[in-house]
């Protein structure tokens, strides 16, 4: 539990903490989420994050434990940060260099905006839409 230092702030779970000389900074894990989710869709051929449901119904096909989040962010005991991404990409798009792209993207910008280094970004593409089922989606 993140511990308050005024009563009328409440606690964020999910903080990482750091000190310096000055004191102490805390980075909520939604700031990584942020931060990731905003430059990734950046990317023209990501189409969105992986619900929970296709990111459980993968993991479930593959016989392998997964969270059901579209990011994951686990910031270690070296304070290195580790990312893990679920995306849907337009269809046709070359798979091996957009994930290439997405994980330069993710660790340029949470180290640029959190100052962390990052030991690595996961990319699991777990759906192909073409641009008539993207339409759909945004109607429904």
């Amino acid at each position: 539990m993140a511990e308050n230092l005024r009563d009328d702030i409440p606690a964020v779970e999910g903080v990482y903490e750091s000190s310096n000389e000055e004191g102490s900074i805390k980075i909520a894990e939604n700031v990584f989420s942020s931060v990731i989710k905003n430059y990734t869709l950046e990317i023209p051929e990501v189409v969105k994050f992986a619900s929970d449901s296709l990111v459980g119904s993968l993991a479930g096909m593959i016989g392998k434990k997964s969270s059901s989040r579209s990011v994951i962010v686990d910031i270690d005991e070296s304070d290195l940060v580790n990312v893990t991404v679920n995306v849907i990409l337009k269809f046709g798009a070359h798979i091996p260099t957009v994930a290439a792209k997405i994980q330069e993207v993710v660790a340029s910008r949470v180290e640029e905006i959190t100052g962390k280094e990052v030991t690595f970004v996961n990319v699991n593409v777990v759906d192909l839409v073409n641009e008539e089922e993207e339409i759909e989606e945004d109607e429904d």
